[in-house]
């Protein structure tokens, strides 16, 4: 088995880019998107996790499973790749490492 099929890749970008070449020609095969983990995952008006039954909800709808090592990357300079890096830790996941300069 390939050393990268351990791992599950989540893709963190705002739901414009998916459209865009850059996400068609770039990303990683198989990787999931949550959308921007910092407006998905975070209340705008505590700027505080949003409910534990929310997150558990997007995670499972996207296929990740927090047991499973995950790679979060995202298009260059994105800082929201380390709030879902913290976020996915917070919630438990052990195994959580970031990718620079994503696709």
């Amino acid at each position: 088995m390939p050393i990268l099929a351990a791992w599950q890749f989540i893709l963190l970008l705002a739901a414009a880019i998916l459209a865009t070449p850059l996400y068609r020609n770039g990303h990683i095969p198989g990787a999931v998107s949550i959308g921007d983990a910092g407006n998905v995952l975070r209340n705008p008006v505590t700027e505080d996790f949003i409910e534990t039954a929310l997150v558990e909800n997007i995670l499972g709808n996207a296929g990740i499973d927090p047991a499973r090592a995950i790679i979060i990357y995202a298009d260059y300079g994105n800082p929201y790749v380390y709030f879902g890096r913290l976020a996915l830790r917070y919630f438990g996941a052990q195994q959580v490492r970031v990718f620079h300069d994503g696709i």
